[in-house]
């Protein structure tokens, strides 16, 4: 499967154990982090291509997985806090999937504290706090996510060519939230 297309939001299933061929021009397994986790036997491949320069890839070793951000067109990963799949994916959804959110490395409000609960979850696979910590997180209502967008992709939510187009129940709401901007 040849996949060459930035935005797309999850992987196949079956790119997380073969390499898929999918090109964000860079390949995360050249990378240093990549090479050192193949040499410890663990696979390091794409899992999310949210946009063209930021990513997730997943490393999967004896059983366990984590998740990693990747910058700079694949060149360079971290990892800034704790995550696997259900942190990832609770995050994704609990932002409708925001790229802007994502490319923030899953942007918490509180980082101090939301950090040393991610680390906990992942250490006891006890994710019942997870909730909490999304809830009170500054982007899990539709609003303020678009008004995040908005203010990231430099206002071409504002744009009145880009108004136009758009049902008008669609138009009044985008104004109505964009209006504090």
């Amino acid at each position: 499967m040849t996949i060459r297309k930035a935005g797309y939001p999850v992987l196949p299933i079956e790119g997380l154990a073969n390499s898929v061929d999918f090109d964000l021009y860079g390949d995360p397994q050249e990378t240093e982090l990549g090479e050192s986790e193949e040499n410890d036997g663990a696979l390091f491949n794409y899992f999310d291509g949210f946009n063209y320069y930021n990513d997730a890839c997943i490393t999967l070793r004896n059983g366990n997985h984590s998740i990693t951000f990747g910058t700079d067109h694949s060149a360079s990963y971290d990892e800034p806090h704790a995550c696997d799949f259900v942190i990832y994916m609770e995050y994704a959804l609990s932002t409708f999937l925001s790229v802007e959110c994502r490319s923030e490395e899953l942007y918490f409000s509180d980082r101090n504290a939301v950090h040393p609960e991610l680390e906990k979850m992942l250490e006891t696979q006890d994710y019942s706090n997870l909730e909490a910590l999304l809830k009170n997180n500054d982007h899990t209502d539709i609003d303020s996510v678009i008004a995040l967008g908005y203010k990231e992709k430099g206002n071409q939510y504002a744009d009145e060519e880009y108004l136009e187009e758009l049902p008008e129940a669609v138009s009044d709401r985008l104004k109505a939230v964009i209006g504090d901007f």
